[in-house]
């Protein structure tokens, strides 16, 4: 008498147990039937550095004031690239541009790697240009001559170029020039005896020239110079205490920080 009832439990409950997986499924299904697909994610707008870039690629001039005109007031960065230099001269050339710029800084390089002459020519015409920065551009010691013709200009930064000492000679001629910062595989520790000439510099940062003790000397000994950065340099820890026992106000950066036995140590 028990067992049949037991029997009849037994199916009864397998029969609940796949109706409720059945309903379960079934509404699973629904749910992701009716239940609305998530959007697409939304395409972000290109940034103002994108647009700067596409603008100059196009020589579209209204795009760029369009971008946003208050950037060219006196300042013209371009941070992304590389850029074709066709472009930038075209948009450089215009008469309001080249007579108001101070700074030219192309930190994303060109597409010619090298600068060409019509589009530096077109820059030294600037007279207000106190600036000119160019990286990840193969500055020649024949750039730096043309350069050098400029008498106004205050600030030099090429860390990506392949002048020689030669090129450094041309600088000597710049009344003007306060801050320099040059890289180059061409350079060598003897440049600093050319450099040393660079008088009206009041901060120097070269980036890789082998400058040992006895150049650092010289360096030391240019009658401005209030800040001197040296990345991948042979001075010997000799050295750098004879610096800071000597020349205890300079503000001196050993590959971007300051040396432990640097008096003036803080954090930037």
């Amino acid at each position: 008498m028990l067992k049949p009832i037991l029997a009849r439990l037994k199916r009864l409950k397998k029969r609940t147990i796949a109706a409720s997986c059945g309903i379960l499924i079934l509404g699973v299904a629904v749910t992701f039937w009716v239940w609305p697909s998530p959007p697409p994610p939304e395409e972000l707008p290109p940034t103002a550095d994108e647009n700067l870039f596409r603008a100059i690629e196009s020589f579209d001039v209204a795009a760029i004031e369009a971008e946003d005109p208050s950037q060219f007031s006196g300042i013209f960065h371009v941070p992304a690239g590389p850029v074709p230099a066709e472009g930038l001269l075209e948009f450089l050339s215009r008469s309001d541009m080249a007579e108001t710029l101070t700074a030219v800084r192309i930190d994303g390089g060109l597409v010619e790697r090298e600068i060409p002459r019509e589009l530096l020519e077109s820059l030294m015409s600037m007279p207000k240009l106190r600036e000119l920065r160019f990286r990840q551009v193969a500055v020649t010691d024949s750039d730096l001559n043309v350069i050098a013709r400029h008498k106004q200009l205050e600030i030099l930064n090429f860390p990506d170029s392949i002048c020689t000492t030669a090129g450094i000679e041309h600088l000597i001629s710049m009344p003007t020039l306060r801050q320099l910062r040059l890289g180059s595989a061409h350079l060598t520790g003897e440049s600093a005896s050319k450099i040393r000439k660079l008088e009206s510099l009041r901060s120097l940062h070269l980036i890789g020239i082998p400058i040992d003790d006895t150049q650092l000397r010289k360096l030391a000994d240019l009658p401005l110079l209030e800040s001197l950065y040296l990345d991948d340099c042979a001075v010997t820890q000799e050295g750098w205490i004879w610096l800071f026992e000597h020349h205890p106000h300079l503000h001196v950066h050993v590959d971007q920080v300051h040396h432990d036995r640097d008096p003036q140590l803080h954090r930037h």
